[in-house]
C-alpha cells in the first residue's frame, strides 16, 4: 500500500491578505507524512526549495499559479499507483466559491478574476485520480477569512470517487489559533492521525468533525464545522490508517468486498480485497476472494454497469488537458478487447501461478481497465408516507399439546436448554422500501405484495446454548450462554437445521426472505418495527451513527444477549441488531421476479448460489442496515463475529386444520 502527498501551504498572498499559520500547518502536515514513511511527498509552500523530477527536470515549488497548473498537468498526466494505494492532497490557504464551483486560490490569484488565476477543485481531482491510486483523499483548509468576500467559502462540491474534507462549512471560516500555532482543523486532523478507533474514513471524517468546534470553543473562536463529502458512500468503509485498524474495521472492509463481487462490481472487490491483504497478508480467504476476482477479470467479464445517478455538479470552465482524454479513450477501448482465456487456462493459472504473478496479473488488467470513472450515490429524495399494506388474516398455527404454552411451543434440547418458537399467522403484505424511505436502495425495489402462509418462528436468535446442545461446539467470538451465536457459515447454519430436525422430528429450516422481512414488520410500513427511526435503547447496532433526526448513542462493540430490547407486536425479539440473520434465499438484485407465495428465492441468479442473504443488521452496523427491508448478503462459507441465524418450521398440516 503506497501513500503519496501533495502538500501546499501559502501565507503571502499578493491580492489578498495574508495568513499567519497556513504553512505551518503544511510543514506540520510533511513532517506527518515523513515520519508515517510515506513513500513521495510533495511540498509547496511560500520559500519551499524546489527539488528535481524523475525525469531529471528542475522542479519549482513556489505556489503561484503557473508552477500549481504546471505541476498538476504534467506531473499527474502518467498512471503511477494502482490497487491500495492512496493519494493524499493538503491545502493551507485561501479559497473561494465562484460560478457553481470550488476553487483554492494560488498565491498570486486574484479574487475579481478567479476563473483565470485560481484552480478548480474538480480539475484537481480529475487530474489526481489520473495517478492511478483507487482512493483520493482531499484535506481542504481552504476557507480562511477574505475580509469583503466572506461568506463565500467552499465546500458544497462532492467529487467523483474521492474522499474531501472541508474545514468548515460553506458559510463559515476556517480559523487559526494563535496559542496552537496553527489553524484548528489542521490540529485536529493532526490529533485523529493517533486517535484510536479512527482508522476508517467514517470514523476519521467523524472525529475531525467533532474535534474542530470543540478546539474553537476552548480558544475562544467562533463556530466552525468541517464537512465530509465521501463518494461513493461505500468508501466510509475503507481504511485509512492501518496501524488503527481494528478487527471490526477490517471485517466491515471484507463485508464490502463482498458486496462488491455479489453486485459484480469487480474492479471495485479486487480494490477491496488487495487493502485487506495490505493491512492482513495472512488472511487466506482473501487472498483466494482475490486471485478469483483477477482471475474472472482476465475471462474478459468486465464490470458491471451501475445506474445513472443524480448528479450534483454541472462540470464547465476547464476543459480536460488531451493527454487524459486520449489515456482514457485507448483504455476504454482496450478493456472490450481483451483476450478470452479458456477454462482449461483459467485452472492452469489457478493451480500453477504463484500469488506474485497475480498480483502482477491484476495490476496488468487494472492498468488496461482504469477508466477513473466511479458512480455517485444519489440524494435521499423528500421522504413520502410509504403505501398501507394490505393485511389478509389467515390461519394461525394451533399449539400443539404438550409443553407449550398459547401462541407459542418449546423445544427441550437437553440439560436444562429449551428452544421457543411464536407462531406466525400467515397474511399478505407489501414486501421491500420506497424510494422515499431514507437509505433505502434499489435491491430492495420493486415494492410487490406477498401472501405468506403461516409458520413458526424462533422468538430469539439461536443462542450460544442452544447451538452448543445440538452441534457440540461454540463457534462465537463474543461468549455467553444467552448471547446469538456468531461466526456460523450458512452452511453450519444449514447443518443446525438440520442436526435439530433430527433430534426432534420436526423440520427446521432458515426463513425465506418474505417470512422474515414479514414477521420482522409484524403489520408496520416503517423503516423500522418500532417505528420512523431507532434508538440504541431498542437495539444493538453501531449508535455513532443515526437515522432520521434521533441522537446518537451507544456503540457496545459486541452482541448482547438475546431479548435486551423490546419485542416486535409479535413477540419477536432482535430482529434489528445484534447480529445478521441468515435467509435460505441466494441475493438478487432486485425483487423483479421475486417470488409472491412467501417462498425462498433459490434459483436464477449468476453468482450460482454463492451468497445467500442476511438481514436485521448487527451490533458492528449503521441504524439504517437494520430496518425492515434492507438486504445483504455473504459467502455461505463465511463466518464472521456479527452474523448468526433464527430459525423457523412449518406447522403440521393437521394443526392447520388442513
Amino acid at each position: 500500500m503506497a501513500n503519496w502527498a501533495w502538500i501546499i501551504g501559502i501565507n503571502e498572498y499578493r491580492n489578498l491578505q495574508s495568513l499567519q499559520y497556513a504553512v505551518a500547518d503544511a510543514a506540520a502536515m510533511r513532517d506527518y507524512c515523513k515520519d508515517a514513511k510515506f513513500d513521495r511527498i510533495f511540498y509547496f509552500a511560500d520559500h519551499s526549495p524546489g527539488f528535481t523530477a524523475t525525469d531529471g527536470s528542475w522542479q519549482e515549488t513556489q505556489p503561484t499559479f503557473g508552477t500549481l497548473i504546471s505541476f498538476l498537468e504534467d506531473f499527474f498526466a502518467a498512471q503511477s499507483l494502482g490497487d491500495g494505494d492512496n493519494f493524499w492532497f493538503f491545502f493551507s490557504g485561501h479559497g473561494l466559491r465562484h460560478g457553481g464551483h470550488d476553487y483554492f486560490l494560488p498565491s498570486d490569484a486574484n479574487p475579481r478574476n478567479v476563473e483565470r488565476t485560481g484552480i478548480p477543485v474538480y480539475e484537481l481531482t480529475e487530474r489526481l485520480r489520473a495517478v492511478g491510486a483507487d482512493n483520493v483523499i482531499l484535506l481542504l483548509d481552504a476557507c480562511r477569512d477574505l475580509s469583503d468576500h466572506s461568506g463565500y467559502g467552499i465546500g458544497d462540491e462532492a467529487h467523483q470517487g474521492v474522499i474531501t474534507l472541508y474545514s468548515c462549512a460553506p458559510s463559515e471560516k476556517s480559523y487559526e489559533i494563535e496559542d496552537l500555532g496553527r489553524g484548528a482543523f489542521t490540529a485536529a486532523l493532526l490529533e485523529t492521525f493517533e486517535t484510536p478507533n479512527c482508522a476508517t474514513v467514517e470514523k476519521f471524517c467523524r472525529q475531525i468533525t467533532y474535534r474542530v468546534p470543540q478546539l474553537n470553543r476552548q480558544y475562544g473562536k467562533p463556530g466552525q464545522r468541517p464537512i465530509a463529502r465521501v463518494e461513493p458512500n461505500t468508501k466510509n468503509y475503507w481504511i485509512l490508517l492501518p496501524k488503527l485498524a481494528t478487527d471490526q474495521d477490517l471485517s466491515r472492509m471484507r463485508e464490502c468486498a463482498f458486496e462488491a463481487e455479489a453486485d459484480r462490481d469487480l474492479l471495485e472487490a479486487k480494490r477491496l480485497w488487495w487493502r485487506v491483504l495490505s493491512i492482513d497478508p495472512s488472511d487466506s480467504r482473501a487472498r483466494t476472494r482475490y486471485e478469483e476476482v483477477v482471475l474472472t477479470l482476465g475471462m474478459g467479464q468486465c464490470t458491471k454497469p451501475k445506474p445513472q445517478a443524480r448528479q450534483r455538479e454541472t462540470r464547465v470552465a476547464r476543459p480536460k488537458s488531451a493527454k487524459i482524454r486520449t489515456a482514457r479513450s485507448v483504455s476504454s477501448s482496450l478493456a472490450w478487447s481483451l483476450p478470452k482465456i479458456s477454462r482449461r487456462d483459467v485452472l492452469y493459472f489457478s493451480g500453477v501461478v504463484s500469488a506474485a504473478l497475480s498480483i502482477a496479473f491484476a495490476r496488468w488488467v487494472d492498468g488496461i481497465r482504469r477508466s477513473g470513472e466511479t458512480s455517485i450515490e444519489p440524494e435521499p429524495e423528500t421522504p413520502q408516507p410509504p403505501p398501507s399494506p394490505k393485511q389478509t388474516p389467515a390461519t394461525m398455527p394451533q399449539t400443539p399439546s404438550g409443553d407449550s404454552s398459547q401462541g407459542s411451543q418449546i423445544f427441550d434440547l437437553g440439560n436444562g436448554v429449551t428452544l421457543e418458537m411464536v407462531a406466525i399467522s400467515g397474511g399478505t403484505f407489501i414486501m421491500g422500501a420506497p424510494e422515499s424511505e431514507a437509505e433505502s436502495r434499489d435491491r430492495e425495489r420493486p415494492q410487490h405484495e406477498v401472501t405468506v402462509p403461516a409458520f413458526w418462528m424462533g422468538k430469539y436468535e439461536v443462542t450460544q446454548a442452544q447451538y452448543e446442545a445440538v452441534v457440540g461446539e461454540n463457534p462465537a467470538q463474543f461468549r455467553g450462554s444467552n448471547r446469538p451465536v456468531e461466526k456460523v457459515s450458512w452452511n453450519k447454519a444449514q447443518t443446525f437445521c438440520q442436526k435439530l430436525s433430527t433430534q426432534t422430528g420436526q423440520k427446521f429450516r432458515l426463513p425465506s426472505e418474505a417470512e422474515w422481512e414479514y414477521a420482522c414488520r409484524a403489520g408496520t410500513t416503517t423503516p423500522f418495527y418500532s417505528g420512523e427511526t431507532i434508538t440504541t435503547d431498542q437495539a444493538n447496532y453501531d449508535g455513532n451513527s443515526t437515522y432520521g433526526n434521533e441522537p446518537k448513542g451507544k456503540y457496545r462493540e459486541q452482541t448482547t444477549d438475546v431479548g435486551s430490547f423490546p419485542p416486535n407486536a409479535w413477540g419477536l425479539y432482535d430482529l434489528h441488531g445484534n447480529v445478521w440473520e441468515w435467509c435460505e434465499d441466494v441475493v438478487h438484485e432486485s425483487y423483479e421476479g421475486a417470488p409472491t407465495d412467501g417462498s425462498a428465492w433459490l434459483a436464477g441468479y449468476e453468482n450460482d448460489n454463492r451468497f445467500p442473504v442476511l438481514r436485521g443488521g448487527s451490533w458492528l452496523d449503521f441504524p439504517g442496515a437494520c430496518r425492515s427491508a434492507f438486504r445483504f448478503f455473504y459467502s455461505r462459507d463465511l463466518s464472521v463475529g456479527n452474523v448468526g441465524f433464527r430459525i423457523v418450521c412449518d406447522p403440521p398440516r393437521a394443526l392447520l386444520g388442513a
